[in-house]
Parts: C-alpha cells; sequence; structure tokens
C-alpha cells in the first residue's frame, strides 16, 4: 500500500507500508525535503513522524510534526 506525507507547501514524502510491521512506512520517494531519503524508515509516534536511517537506530535523523497529514495514493499492488 502506498501512501503520501505531506509536511509542509511542496514538501511530501511518497511512502510504502511495510507488509511485517503495523507502524513503519518506508520511503519510496521525497519532494522538497533536505535529509530524507529514498529507503528511509518512517513511524507515526506521539510527538510526529520520526525518521530513521535504520529500523535498528535509537535516534531519529529528523522530525515531522503532527499536523503533517498522510493521504492513501491507491491499492495497487506491485
Amino acid at each position: 500500500m502506498k501512501y503520501r506525507l505531506h509536511v509542509g507547501a511542496h514538501k511530501h514524502v511518497d511512502l510504502e507500508k511495510l507488509p511485517t510491521s503495523v507502524i513503519w512506512y518506508q520511503v519510496i520517494d521525497v519532494k522538497g525535503l533536505a535529509g530524507v531519503e529514498k529507503g528511509d524508515m518512517i513511524r507515526n509516534v506521539m510527538r510526529g513522524w520520526e525518521v530513521y536511517y535504520r529500523l535498528d537506530d535509537h535516534t531519529p535523523r529528523a522530525v515531522f510534526p503532527r499536523r503533517s497529514h498522510i493521504e492513501k495514493l491507491g491499492d495497487e499492488e506491485e
């Protein structure tokens, strides 16, 4: 399942939900955001959306605000 996380005006991240996880998404495309790259991992927590380089990292490399909103892009399976 693919999603788009809108962080600000002309800034978004396209995500794909990991099939084996309830909370983790993987970045598949980035527009207008420095410090976030394809392949990074994102999860939604109380303080906002945390971006990690790998699942086993202890600190996030970026945090997006809670006001960021997510939308479903499509139901197609690849």
